[in-house]
């Protein structure tokens, strides 16, 4: 494809293709912009179609099964460069640098399972062998919390979904034609007993309110997160746009960075109270700036909980959690709920439904003594 320059009126090249059914397109930035028609346009056009022909060659022998770019690239190298794009882009975005070093993290453990591995040598032989490294071979290395013990069902399984992540950014580039833990059985993937969900009781809510906290912006956006559903890295990057009234509430219309799914949650009285002000900012300013980081808020909640006497150990994460088991306590039903919250599946919403027949059960089981 070639592309000209209003600029310069020159000629740039850029190949399309596609791969598992995505288009693709590369900007071919080694070869001279050059005007149309002169000998230096003829000499990177030739240059441009033998780079085709190359790219060509390379998609099919992947297909195939000998493709000598996987073959030479060692897995090490593709991790660090996988951790390095996530890092470079958004600078000042935590999650990104937090993808970058779990990236690392397990290019490391994956170069431990297996050394000097290729990306060539992923199949679905190696992708099992690493899946049981996760879980009865790698220690937990001395200077870290439960040093010398094997990991935990669900790191274990972080793990493997970022290994499956970064192998889906060598599909996307056309590395490699498939991601073969999408091959393994239900059987052979790892399995993690299911947790309850810790979430702050009504009555808890109400002494949180009353509790002084070392941190006033930690409480603020804690409280917030309580009465609309949102997760942190969406508070974070809340804007002042994304509030609006419709009709007589005010609603936040925001796409989720999780799940780029929109959601659109009415806010109560307290949210409202706990907006700091609003000044002269923009639509594009964001509503909660100048805060600690995520470790900072999530020691003081602990403090904060402990103070207060929360039964649970207190996260930022459970802030969404007692979000959700309100909206039942309150009377909330399963379809709304799960609207408010932005899940994706309905029955991911069932384990607030969950809870609430639990707390019912407690309730009437307190009755079962009165007549003896």
């Amino acid at each position: 494809m070639e592309r000209p320059s209003e600029l310069t009126g020159k000629v740039r090249f850029v190949l399309r293709y596609t791969i598992n059914g995505k288009p693709k397109f590369e900007t071919l930035k080694n070869l001279p912009y050059a005007p149309k028609g002169t000998q230096a346009y003829k000499d990177a056009k030739s240059r441009a179609n033998a780079i085709a022909d190359e790219r060509q060659t390379e998609i099919r022998n992947d297909m195939l099964g000998y493709n000598n770019r996987k073959d030479k690239l060692f897995l090490k190298d593709w991790f660090e460069k996988c951790a390095e794009r996530k890092r470079k882009e958004q600078r000042d975005d935590s999650d990104h640098h937090g993808w970058a070093s779990q990236i690392r993290q397990v290019g490391e453990m994956v170069e431990q399972y297996r050394p000097g591995a290729k990306l060539g040598d992923v199949n679905k032989d190696f992708v099992r062998g690493f899946r049981y490294f996760l879980t009865d071979e790698y220690v937990i290395g001395r200077y870290v919390n439960h040093s010398g013990e094997h990991l935990a069902p669900s790191t274990a399984e972080k793990k493997l979904q970022t290994f499956s992540r970064v192998i889906n950014m060598a599909v996307d580039e056309g590395l490699i034609t498939n991601n073969p833990i999408r091959q393994l059985d239900s059987s052979e993937k790892i399995y993690v007993p299911e947790n309850p969900i810790k979430f702050v009781e009504e009555e808890e809510l109400k002494r949180l309110a009353e509790t002084p906290i070392k941190d006033e912006k930690t409480r603020q956006v804690y409280l917030f997160m309580c009465f609309c559903a949102l997760r942190i890295s969406d508070v974070k990057s809340l804007k002042w746009g994304d509030i609006v009234k419709r009709r007589n509430h005010w609603y936040i219309c925001k796409r989720q960075k999780k799940t780029q799914k929109l959601v659109e949650v009415p806010l109560p009285k307290p949210a409202l109270e706990l907006l700091p002000e609003r000044g002269n900012k923009t639509d594009d300013d964001l509503v909660f700036e100048g805060y600690p980081t995520e470790q900072t808020m999530n020691r003081h909640l602990k403090k904060w909980g402990e103070d207060a006497g929360v039964k649970i150990k207190m996260t930022l994460h459970t802030g969404r959690h007692t979000f959700g088991t309100l909206a039942f306590t309150k009377g909330g039903d399963l379809y709304t709920t799960s609207k408010l919250m932005g899940h994706s599946d309905i029955r991911t919403t069932m384990i607030y439904a969950k809870v609430i027949d639990e707390k019912k059960e407690e309730a009437v089981d307190k009755l079962n003594d009165i007549l003896d």
